[in-house]
């Protein structure tokens, strides 16, 4: 939830990209971003082989493993096609609305899923 939420935080610090004056925004968006993103991912492969039997651990990191490929395949494909309406910066910046309000959904019901099954 943390790792989601900032990088749902992180990312509306490259809104703007396609100006002069926002590289530097746009190179601190893409490290803290990058940093929240690994926090998740790491959050994510514990739970893969923690969540599984012992003897299903490779299961569980294939699972994960082909969640991740299919989720970057997917959101390329809408992140392409969002770009694509408009001019370039038009597009960049509803491309980074979109990635901060989909974290922000997802960390909303990982933390609502987290509490429920406890």
């Amino acid at each position: 939830v943390i790792g989601l939420t900032g990088a749902a935080l992180t990312m509306l610090l490259m809104l703007g990209a396609g100006t002069a004056s926002s590289l530097t925004s746009l190179i601190i968006g893409l490290i803290l971003t990058g940093l929240a993103t690994a926090l998740s991912n790491a959050g994510l492969a514990r739970q893969s082989v923690a969540t599984v039997p012992a003897k299903d651990a490779a299961t569980g990191t294939a699972a994960i493993n082909t969640a991740r490929y299919i989720g970057a395949a997917v959101g390329m494909s809408i992140v392409s096609m969002i770009a694509a309406t408009g001019n370039i910066n038009e597009g960049w910046n509803h491309v980074v609305w979109f990635g901060a309000a989909a974290s922000l959904v997802i960390a909303v019901a990982v933390a609502f899923l987290s509490r429920r099954t406890r």
